[in-house]
């Protein structure tokens, strides 16, 4: 018995965690989307963008940008395209959704509003990391040995 646990605990605890700043983890999970939309807000579309898409953004991503960062050091891009991915699977889950209700109508919009979250996804995400880095104190970017 003790074999089959000791498979499970090792399968888990797999590669070195690393522990998250809370604080800076809040800042520049608000502070990203947030920054984006003040820096472009003559655009308006961000503003919508934040006002539309900011409760899914906190939704989905705050679990995401979680487990991604216990897995191992951050960078930029790579929280982008893990957005991005996160946006594409939303969006087929949706579409899925709306062929099995018959609303086959609604997914030109859906479609639509998909395209302006990957990019509002990645540049919000991109933002979150730089954020993070900057407000990450010494003591959370140290891995946490198995």
């Amino acid at each position: 018995m003790t074999e089959i646990t000791g498979n499970f605990a090792s399968a888990r605890t797999a590669g070195p965690h690393h522990v998250i700043d809370p604080v800076a983890f809040f800042l520049a999970l608000i502070g990203g989307p947030v920054l984006v939309t003040a820096i472009s807000f003559w655009l308006v579309v961000p503003v919508f963008a934040l006002i539309i898409g900011g409760p899914l953004y906190l939704a989905v991503g705050t679990p995401v940008l979680l487990w991604r960062l216990q897995r191992e050091v951050h960078d930029i891009f790579e929280l982008a395209v893990l957005a991005m991915k996160a946006v594409g699977i939303l969006t087929l889950g949706a579409t899925l959704y709306l062929c099995l209700t018959a609303q086959e109508g609604q997914i030109p919009s859906l479609l639509t509003m998909a395209l302006f979250a990957l990019v509002f996804a990645a540049l919000w995400t991109a933002t979150f990391g730089w954020l993070y880095r900057r407000l990450c104190r010494d003591f959370f970017t140290h891995p946490i040995p198995n």
